[in-house]
């Protein structure tokens, strides 16, 4: 499946258009806003996507880094946390991740993207991250409505699920359960596919609820009191703490905009 896209390139940030088969007006001027583009690529049925947030920027990148305070994240509801390689400096992905967690904690529902963004220029293979979505087709608006609704995880090779149990309600990636005050909510994990040594991470509200040196494949589970998180998510690294995968969250509450 070929799916359309575009790339907005502006001294003030990039942001990508995914599904756009049609030119789009990056051009910021004349009363012409970001929030406004980001409106008017939704509306043609397009995702847009913060693209590197927190990348190196001025002079070395000009423009690379995202500085549009109407949009922190604005209207923007898909930010892009991992960029080309993990390790790669210039993308500044761990700042980009912390950056996330604060819009969560504040109280935004975000879609976690991965890109390779690789313009030819790589000298030799790098483990990219990719986006494994949760899609109920193989069709363009299917995957990206998927994407928008945070159904995927991010990866450069594991597999790696959350799902979340409260009674009878089930959620996966990116869903948020009803009210749950007062019951306990049950977080499971599914990985498969690791590396010797890798590091098996539950994030609560943007801190490290649990760690621990997991297998090659393997099931874990945690009961969390829904006082105490907001949301959830796991993180997966080898063992000097590059990432392997990275899930989106699960939000504890309806709560949330």
């Amino acid at each position: 499946l070929t799916m359309g896209g575009m790339e907005l390139t502006t001294f003030w940030g990039h942001a990508l258009a995914l599904g756009m088969r049609e030119w789009i007006d990056w051009r910021v001027r004349d009363g012409r806003t970001m929030p406004q583009i980001a409106a008017e690529v939704e509306a043609r049925g397009g995702t847009f996507v913060i693209a590197h947030p927190l990348s190196i920027g001025d002079p070395y990148c000009t423009g690379c880094r995202w500085r549009y305070d109407d949009m922190m994240p604005g209207n923007a509801r898909v930010v892009e946390v991992w960029n080309g390689a993990w390790q790669r400096k210039s993308s500044h992905n761990e700042d980009a991740l912390a950056l996330s967690y604060e819009w969560l904690n504040a109280g935004h529902r975000l879609a976690l993207t991965a890109d390779t963004d690789n313009h030819g220029r790589e000298p030799e293979p790098v483990l990219y991250g990719f986006n494994v979505v949760f899609a109920a087709e193989r069709s363009q608006s299917a995957i990206l409505r998927a994407v928008r609704a945070g159904h995927l995880y991010l990866s450069a090779g594991p597999t790696l699920e959350l799902n979340a149990t409260v009674g009878e309600q089930h959620a996966m990636m990116g869903d948020a359960l009803a009210s749950c005050d007062d019951k306990s909510i049950q977080m499971t994990a599914h990985w498969n596919a690791c590396p010797p040594n890798a590091q098996l991470g539950l994030i609560a509200d943007g801190k490290v609820r649990d760690s621990q040196s997991v297998g090659a494949s393997g099931t874990q589970r945690w009961t969390l009191d829904a006082h105490h998180a907001r949301w959830c998510l796991l993180t997966l690294r080898d063992a000097e703490g590059q990432m392997l995968a990275l899930t989106n969250p699960i939000y504890c509450t309806e709560n949330i905009a």
